[in-house]
This record gives C-alpha cells, sequence and structure tokens, in this order.
C-alpha cells in the first residue's frame, strides 16, 4: 500500500511540473502555435472551395447524359435543346439557370435539374396539360391558360373538347372552366363536344350525350353542377319525348329548363370532326 501511495504521488508531481511548464512557456511560442493552426484551418477552407472548381475540370463529371423525369409529351432531345449546355458543362455547375431555360419550353410549367454522379442530369419537368382544341380556325391545343402547346393532335391522339372565344380573356376563361369541369366531374368531361365564351362573361358547354347546353358565368361550384345535371335527369324523365335544349344556371338559386331555341347558342360553332 505505501509503495502504492509513493507512485501515486509521483505521478501527480509529473503532472503538476508538466502544467508549470506550460505556463512558463514563453509568449512568442503560444503564438506561433495559435497562428500556425489559423493558417492550416485557412488552407483547409480554401482547399474545400476551390474543390469543385477544380473537379469541374475533370472530364469525368463533364455532363455526358440528360435523364428526363415526370414528362409524357416532352421529349429528351427537345429539353437537350432548350437546356442549351455550354461544352464542357459540369455536374458542379450552377442549375438554377438550366431549370429555368427548360421552363421556357411551352411545353414546361415546372421543372427541376438534380445531379447524378458522375456525369448525369436529371431534368424534372411538370408539363402543361393539354386541356382544348382552340378553333382558329384549324385547331391548335392549348392548356388550361389558354397557352397553345406545340403538340400534334394526330401525333398524339388527342380526344378533346374545341373551345371558342372571341379574345385571349374570354380563351383563357372557357379553357380554364373546361378544366375545371373535368376535374370536378369526369363524366361530363368525356362527353363534352365544345364551349364557348359568350359575350356577357357566361360560359356554353355543349355535350354531346346528352345533346344539351349549359350556361353559366365562372366560377362554375361542384355543388352547383351537380344540382344542374340532377335536374336535367329528371327532366329528360319527365319528358323522354322532349329533348331540352339548354340548362341555364345563369341565376341565383333557381335552374332553368329550355326546350326552345335560346339566343345564346347561336353563338356555338358547330360541332367539328375528330382531327
Amino acid at each position: 500500500m505505501a509503495d502504492g501511495s509513493f507512485r501515486h504521488e509521483t505521478r501527480l508531481e509529473r503532472r503538476r511540473r508538466r502544467a508549470r511548464a506550460r505556463l512558463e512557456e514563453p509568449r512568442s511560442r503560444r503564438g506561433l502555435r495559435f497562428l500556425l493552426l489559423v493558417v492550416v484551418g485557412v488552407l483547409v477552407a480554401v482547399a474545400l472551395t476551390r474543390a469543385p472548381d477544380a473537379l469541374a475540370r475533370m472530364e469525368l463529371f463533364q455532363v455526358q447524359e440528360i435523364r428526363l423525369d415526370g414528362a409524357r409529351h416532352l421529349t429528351v432531345e427537345e429539353v437537350r435543346e432548350t437546356a442549351a449546355l455550354p461544352p464542357g458543362f459540369s455536374v458542379f455547375d450552377e442549375r438554377a439557370p438550366v431549370a429555368r431555360r427548360v421552363e421556357g419550353h411551352p411545353m414546361v410549367a415546372r421543372a427541376r435539374v438534380s445531379r447524378r454522379w458522375p456525369s448525369t442530369l436529371v431534368v424534372e419537368v411538370e408539363e402543361r396539360e393539354a386541356v382544348a382544341f382552340h378553333a382558329t380556325p384549324t385547331l391548335v391545343v392549348v392548356d388550361r391558360e389558354g397557352q397553345p402547346l406545340p403538340l400534334d393532335p394526330v401525333l398524339h391522339r388527342l380526344d378533346l373538347p374545341v373551345v371558342e372565344a372571341a379574345t385571349p380573356g374570354g380563351l383563357r376563361r372557357v379553357a380554364t372552366e373546361v378544366a375545371r369541369v373535368g376535374e370536378m366531374e369526369p363524366g361530363v368531361a368525356a362527353v363534352l363536344s365544345d364551349a364557348v365564351a359568350l359575350p356577357d362573361g357566361s360560359v356554353a358547354l355543349h355535350l354531346s350525350d346528352p345533346d344539351v347546353v349549359l350556361l353559366y358565368r365562372p366560377p362554375l361550384a361542384p355543388a352547383r353542377l351537380r344540382r344542374g345535371l340532377r335536374v336535367l335527369t329528371d327532366a329528360l324523365d319527365r319528358r323522354p319525348d322532349r329533348m331540352p335544349s339548354a340548362v341555364d344556371l345563369r341565376f341565383a338559386d333557381q335552374v332553368v329548363v329550355r326546350w326552345g331555341p335560346t339566343p345564346e347558342l347561336a353563338a356555338l360553332p358547330p360541332t367539328p370532326n375528330d382531327p
């Protein structure tokens, strides 16, 4: 036990001597050590900052492939052309400008560009949805904002209603309503033949089965649409021998079923043949 106590005291004294030595170390030496640590830290930070630039110049990390996700109609070739990557573009280079250029394509609503090591860019897009043909008089595919889309109706086998409007605002209004009705009642969208933006701000939807027109002022609420369809069904049940010409939803808390000619219907175009 005495020997153990002696060894313990010796270690304690050794620690004290080392502590005194550190305290007695010249300030200049301590300052030099601190400065050396700072310099090493700065060099490491600079190296980490410059590393991507150095790696970007390596052929291994220069973009060799573009992958496209989320597209139905857009092709990789169209994305590559729109992205317009400069020669030597690397996966380390800024990708936000690439996404903005891709969003400049008329088919693209939103784009996101990520990288996949070592040399691939992944372009994820949300396409603008084709909702109708605009009679110009040739048929042009438009989205819900009435913006034209570069789609060939025959090549893509599009089956869409025809919309007609006298002004850009009217086109946007009727195209938006066609899209909304399709979201609210897919069954109505399936039999929607054509739609017109009327001069008074209302919209006329021409259904093919049954052959009837829905008149209303946008935006059409889902409950209002369902009520109009119920009234139409009831009218057909009551008078199966007489087809209504229109269901008018433009009056608050009323649904008016028309059997005779309606002046508004004169604006409706004839049902076109399939493109």
